[in-house]
């Protein structure tokens, strides 16, 4: 069973607002361009298309393990971004040159690495006072006004929509901890914020369908019954939306900005703005 859906994934997963790139803004002051920059575990290229919305003069390496995912980012990213590599690796297995990368990208992806082994890699490859930004959003919910959605789908995802030996993954603090405690990173700025979308019930539904606890429920059905299922939801769901044709629904967005210790002299240039 697949963990994603590049479909649904180009479908419906949401552009990061660019209040998540903020702590980045002074960080790249005295960096030369074009900044090297790496987006580890990809996905279809979302991260890196709404980073390329707010900063533009990058050479770009995409990483992902998924190619039906890795072929979606190169897909969408070859016209926003002139100088493009895509490559097919899992994090803990990239092979790239010493010193190479200015800022590594990791957006709702750590979770699904082995952070130990990343870390001896990150360490490797980004230049002395280079920066890994690590920053994800939790699955968005409802206003008070609509709790009952909230609570639905609470319920579904704890009951049904999840592995059978699926365990906590910790929080973003927590799982992050190792380059925290590294001798090798500082913990630069922390970002706390929650960001509002309108969404209607087919927006909303692909996102819980998009999501990985909600295809390997899907796998144990019977192929047949997969578009019945997913109709089922939108169902229950627009039976809770009533009358309204599009909701708020309120992201929390979490990120810590690390920043390599020097080793050795960075080069400055060109200011970056």
């Amino acid at each position: 069973m697949s963990k994603f859906n590049a479909g649904d994934y180009l479908r419906y997963r949401l552009h990061y607002p660019e209040k998540i790139f903020h702590p980045l803004r002074s960080a790249f002051s005295s960096f030369e361009l074009p900044l090297k920059v790496l987006d580890l575990g990809a996905g279809t290229g979302l991260v890196s298309e709404s980073f390329l919305r707010f900063y533009s003069s990058i050479e770009l390496t995409v990483v992902e393990p998924d190619r039906a995912m890795l072929n979606e980012a190169v897909t969408r990213l070859k016209e926003h971004s002139s100088f493009l590599v895509g490559k097919l690796s899992r994090a803990e297995d990239l092979l790239m040159p010493a010193d190479y990368f200015d800022l590594i990208l990791v957006g709702s992806a750590w979770h699904w690495m082995n952070s130990e082994e990343t870390l001896n890699r990150l360490t490797k490859m980004i230049k002395p006072l280079g920066l890994v930004y690590i920053f994800e959003y939790q699955f968005p919910k409802a206003g008070p006004e609509f709790e009952g959605i909230n609570e639905w789908v609470r319920r579904q995802f704890n009951l049904h929509w999840r592995a059978p030996s699926q365990a906590p993954r910790g929080t973003l603090h927590e799982i992050t901890e190792c380059l925290r405690s590294s001798p090798s990173f500082s913990q630069r700025s922390k970002t706390e914020f929650t960001h509002q979308e309108l969404q209607d019930v087919d927006q909303f539904s692909g996102m819980i369908f998009s999501q990985s606890r909600f295809l390997h429920f899907e796998s144990t059905l019977p192929e047949a019954e997969r578009a019945k299922y997913r109709s089922l939801v939108k169902e229950i769901l627009l039976e809770k939306w009533g009358l309204n044709n599009q909701i708020s629904f309120f992201y929390p967005y979490q990120g810590f900005l690390f920043q390599k210790r020097p080793g050795m002299s960075h080069v400055i240039g060109k200011k970056f703005t």
